[in-house]
């Protein structure tokens, strides 16, 4: 038992060090890397810009304004949103 427990720690135990950096450390300044974190932050930019016209809808529609606007900005941003994830 005590030959388990200590082949435990000597495996898993507390000493061990963290890795060391990758070969490369520039590998986040990669164009594969900049274009998804790019292409990520766009759509999180959407989706943002999509709950505050939501949020809008909902205030127009309880005090019986115009929607149009509204729907032609969801829509223009669902059609942005198809864009960017196609990559056009």
């Amino acid at each position: 038992m005590l030959a388990f427990i200590r082949r435990l720690f000597s495996r898993y135990g507390f000493h061990r060090q963290p890795p060391a950096c990758p070969a490369n450390p520039d590998w986040a300044d990669d164009a594969f890397f900049t274009a998804h974190k790019a292409k990520t932050e766009r759509l999180a930019a959407i989706a943002r810009e999509r709950d505050a016209l939501k949020d809008q809808l909902a205030k127009a529609i309880k005090a019986k304004k115009a929607r149009a606007p509204i729907y032609a900005a969801l829509r223009a941003l669902s059609i942005e949103e198809l864009r960017v994830e196609t990559g056009k």
